[in-house]
């Protein structure tokens, strides 16, 4: 195999690892996204009356977005995981995070069917920087992924304080956290007139 036909089987196949992390965030965005704007945009009562504006994301945002399927949630709802490392060399998460990429993390927990997110937080990865530097935190394990293309790095949700956590829901899988915003998602994951509710948001938001 030529030099050039190796690097774009390499590339090939670290673009595959990459478009199969994305498929079930992408799958799920609408419901992400629905979230997202109950977390983060606010309604403004001042600049509405002054400026004309009545949504307003407070701070500039970033977000990494991870779902796992149903059968992690049975026994791991207690858990998050970032991709620790891969063989084809591709930057993981982990790494993106420590860099200082990214400031907030959504990770959710889907239904048998995988119609709708049963389970998320949105974490501060600000604080989970610091709690890593200052205390050299690792994770609680490492082990392979399934498929194999990666190690995951395992963490405690209930190691973190309730500062770490930004947003979660359903409350009674939190018990953990003595303060924070519990979300009403009900009325978010029937996905009723979430269509007109996202075009609304990102119009008032423009």
């Amino acid at each position: 195999m030529s030099g050039r036909s190796a690097r774009a089987s390499r590339y090939g196949g670290m673009r595959q690892e990459v478009r199969s992390d994305w498929a079930l965030e992408y799958k799920f965005k609408r419901q992400v996204f629905a979230i997202i704007v109950e977390v983060f945009f606010e309604k403004i009562m001042h600049l509405d009356l002054k400026q004309g504006t009545d949504f307003c994301i407070v701070d500039p945002l970033s977000l990494a977005v991870r779902l796992r399927r149903y059968d992690f949630y049975k026994n791991f709802h207690h858990q998050f995981t970032m991709r620790w490392s891969r063989p084809s060399g591709v930057k993981t998460e982990y790494l993106k995070i420590m860099e200082g990429s990214v400031q907030w993390s959504f990770y959710g927990f889907l239904d048998a069917a995988e119609r709708q997110i049963i389970d998320w937080c949105i974490m501060d990865l600000d604080v989970f920087r610091d709690i890593v530097k200052k205390y050299n935190l690792g994770p609680e394990e490492i082990r392979d992924n399934n498929p194999p293309d990666s190690k995951l790095a395992i963490y405690s949700k209930r190691s973190f304080p309730d500062e770490y956590f930004k947003a979660f829901w359903p409350e009674e899988n939190y018990p953990y956290i003595k303060s924070g915003r519990v979300l009403d998602y009900s009325r978010v994951a029937k996905m009723r007139n979430l269509d007109r509710m996202l075009k609304t948001v990102i119009k008032q938001a423009k």
